[in-house]
């Protein structure tokens, strides 16, 4: 990918310099007509690697283009059920549903850095991977059960569950909870950019109720 970098990063120490030039290089060597979450294993556009990689994007360069095409990779890989695949593309289906609320990070963070309104408006149906969460809700009034692939972290103590968090096991995963929480209070404040005033109390009361839980 043409990346061109425009911006500049000082270190206290020269030999610290060496850190910037790594990272330049990962960033453009994880940049094709895709992102990537490494060129040399899985070769995959993740939506956590993707979000992280536009964001540094962002910064070195200020180029949207990719951020924008990656926008629309992920909207092609929603699922009849509303949820969003969690790489895209990809011959196999692989859903992680918190991968889903990182989208809706990444719009929000793309209208912060181009100010269009439009895409918010035209991707709004797509931020109803929302209602899945929803649907979800069990008797303590938190999501759970989200099915899927539930992961949250590659960490020692859920090594065993394939990264998934014991707590969904039981009933809901307070992880996963705060990340639709989050979800629901980022698409609130699209809203009210593009005065959907309606969908923004509603969004900002599910997350009250999420949070009050």
């Amino acid at each position: 990918y043409p990346l061109k970098v425009r911006a500049e990063f000082l270190f206290p120490e020269k030999k610290m310099e060496k850190l910037w030039d790594i990272s330049l290089r990962t960033l453009r060597s994880c940049m094709h007509e895709t992102h990537e979450d490494c060129p040399y294993y899985e070769q995959l556009q993740y939506t956590l690697d993707t979000r992280l990689q536009m964001l540094f994007t962002y910064a070195v360069s200020g180029d949207t283009r990719m951020a924008e095409n990656v926008l629309w990779d992920f909207r092609c890989s929603q699922l009849p059920d509303g949820i969003l695949q969690s790489r895209t593309p990809c011959t196999h289906t692989q859903v992680i549903p918190d991968f889903s609320i990182y989208w809706i990070f990444m719009l929000e963070e793309f209208y912060w850095q181009t100010g269009r309104t439009d895409l918010i408006r035209f991707y709004r149906p797509v931020m109803d991977v929302l209602d899945y969460f929803d649907r979800h809700i069990g008797p303590s009034g938190l999501a759970e059960k989200l099915g899927y692939w539930e992961f949250g972290d590659w960490v020692d103590k859920w090594d065993g569950h394939a990264g998934t968090p014991d707590a969904t096991y039981a009933g809901p995963a307070a992880l996963h909870n705060l990340t639709y929480a989050l979800g629901l209070r980022a698409a609130a404040r699209m809203m009210h950019a593009v005065g959907r005033e309606e969908l923004r109390r509603d969004y900002d009361s599910r997350a009250d109720h999420i949070c009050e839980k």
